[in-house]
């Protein structure tokens, strides 16, 4: 195997699993099948100073590599699958405040995202646009509004390295 490739596998998600990233929304085991609505509140929050934006985004299946990752330092960033399940490479920022961090290989970790799950990501949480389990996922983007034109950093590992992403 090329000693620039990092194999990373996907994690099953759970609220501790992903704890150091952010947070886990899933839908409660307590369903009440006599009743025509069931609701749960706050099942998570998260703060936004200003207006948030909702995107779609759809991914594709590909090689399921990468060389790159990015960061919002300024935004949680929330993603709401809409269609199939995926899963999200993520690592720690070191410093929020340096602009120069890249991040590092042997960091990151994955997790498999089912359709009845929702992530909150903190803020400079480094990650990348998530692999569709199938041929295909989507899902809804929820951050500060445009942060994807003002507060995304993306840079390859400091390593040269590459990873490949396996569930």
């Amino acid at each position: 195997m090329n000693s620039k490739l990092i194999k990373v596998k996907a994690k099953k998600l759970t609220a501790e699993s992903f704890s150091k990233f952010g947070k886990v929304v899933e839908i409660p085991r307590t369903l009440d099948e006599t009743k025509t609505v069931n609701y749960w509140g706050t099942l998570a929050t998260f703060k936004v100073e200003g207006q948030s934006e909702v995107g779609v985004c759809i991914v594709k299946k590909n090689s399921n590599r990468m060389d790159s990752m990015e960061r919002h330092v300024k935004t949680p960033e929330v993603l709401v699958p809409i269609e199939g399940d995926f899963v999200l490479p993520v690592a720690l920022s070191k410093d929020l405040e340096d602009p120069d961090e890249r991040p590092s290989a042997e960091n990151v970790e994955a997790f498999y995202v089912n359709d009845k799950q929702c992530l909150v990501m903190a803020e400079g949480v480094w990650h990348w646009a998530p692999f569709p389990a199938w041929e295909q996922a989507s899902f809804f983007v929820i951050f500060k509004k445009e942060t994807s034109k003002s507060d995304m950093a993306i840079s390859k590992f400091k390593e040269g390295k590459e990873i490949i992403v396996t569930w």
